[in-house]
């Protein structure tokens, strides 16, 4: 079944120890237009505190309960860089994010 990947948006993020909030954006790549990075909003557990993951680090949805789980712990995803501190990402600057936080490789 074909979906749109804007029907992601509001899936709520399932960490491997806990719900971490809602998916809401993503980031494509330019060239092969597949999603590199998805902005979680934190909220409530960090007030307002936006945070990039990989792509990489996704499971597959859950699309029927809108859930969006992911191989991070809370402790992960809360060190995760900041949304407002990477975009707009270069392929370089993503390279560098993912030896800096030890994502895997997309």
């Amino acid at each position: 079944m074909l979906r749109k990947v804007k029907d992601l948006i509001g899936f709520t993020v399932c960490c491997t120890d806990r719900h971490a909030d809602r998916a809401r954006d993503l980031y494509l790549s330019d060239t092969d237009w597949a999603i590199h990075c998805v902005v979680v909003d934190t909220n409530p557990w960090i007030l307002g505190w936006r945070v990039v993951i990989p792509s990489a680090t996704l499971e597959l949805p859950h699309w029927e309960a809108r859930e969006l789980p992911v191989t991070l712990t809370q402790e992960q995803l809360k060190d995760s860089p900041s949304a407002s501190s990477v975009k707009p990402i270069s392929w370089h600057q993503f390279v560098w994010l993912n030896g800096r936080y030890r994502w895997p490789a997309a």
